[in-house]
């Protein structure tokens, strides 16, 4: 989607050495992949940015994207994508119309017409990446853990969000796990303006019953799905574990089992979402 953050993604797959491309018309990818197969050299992969800029060429990228797909290795789709409301505000802030918006359309309109037309091709990708709740550094962050693969470690990569209930849980959710059975901190008033990021709440979450066994559980059934999802190679699976606000006792559990995952050998991105919220 337009403003989901391509630019960002394309700039991180330059840092890491990649061969990138922007605004590719789809009839033309074929003809770019044999020129560098031709030319040699060391490049680690091949980043390419199609989108609806392209115009009536853009319509073509499904029937590409099918032969493609019959290529050995195959190539990735990833999709971008954003929440309406959203986007909407990002060209507002960026005082930018949307591509399909220069025929005079309005920005809502343009995004939904872009939304029906890559509708299909969403349900073609490998991943989907919702960018609606994160920030450029979180997004290069887990496009990085995604593809730089010189630790030996497996390409999927567990991505825990904390959240608070109050703000909506995350749509793009693979697993979803509620502390709310915790005692919360917010009602002490020596923690309450603290967050599970100091020490003192981290400890205070983490020494109530259960809590370690729940945290347990959660790893017991993650890492039981995981040799399946890397079978279909997924790349990443996506944890969020809530409370109330998503201060506390969420965090502090994604912290708990940041540590966890890495100590079995797992590459992991954490989002404390709503941390910042007042």
């Amino acid at each position: 989607m337009s403003g989901a953050g391509k630019s960002t993604a394309l700039r991180c797959f330059e840092d890491l050495g990649y061969l990138c491309m922007d605004n590719i018309p789809p009839q033309i990818i074929d003809t770019i992949l044999k020129l560098i197969a031709e030319s040699g050299g060391s490049r680690p992969g091949v980043a390419l940015v199609c989108d609806v800029r392209s115009g009536a060429f853009f319509d073509d990228f499904h029937r590409v994207w099918q032969e493609l797909s019959a290529r050995s290795p195959k190539p990735k789709l990833i999709f971008l994508d954003t929440d309406t409301q959203t986007l909407i505000r990002r060209f507002k802030e960026l005082r930018r119309q949307h591509p399909l918006a220069q025929g005079g359309l309005a920005n809502d309109t343009a995004i939904a017409q872009e939304l029906q037309r890559l509708a299909p091709l969403k349900e073609l990708s490998d991943e989907v990446i919702d960018t609606t709740n994160l920030s450029s550094r979180q997004l290069t962050e887990t496009l990085r853990q995604m593809f730089f693969t010189g630790d030996g470690l497996s390409l999927l990569t567990i991505t825990l969000v904390s959240f608070g209930y109050k703000y909506g849980v995350p749509a793009d959710a693979d697993f979803v796990f509620d502390t709310r059975f915790l005692p919360n901190p917010f009602y002490l008033e020596e923690l309450k303006d603290l967050t599970g990021e100091d020490a003192r709440v981290y400890g205070y979450v983490m020494r109530q019953d259960g809590a370690e066994a729940f945290g347990r559980r959660v790893i017991e059934l993650i890492e039981g799905t995981l040799p399946g999802f890397e079978t279909l190679q997924k790349l990443n699976l996506l944890a969020a574990v809530g409370c109330t606000g998503g201060k506390h006792r969420s965090v502090a559990l994604v912290n708990w089992l940041k540590e966890q995952f890495e100590e079995r050998g797992r590459r992991v991105l954490v989002i404390h979402r709503d941390l910042a919220r007042l």
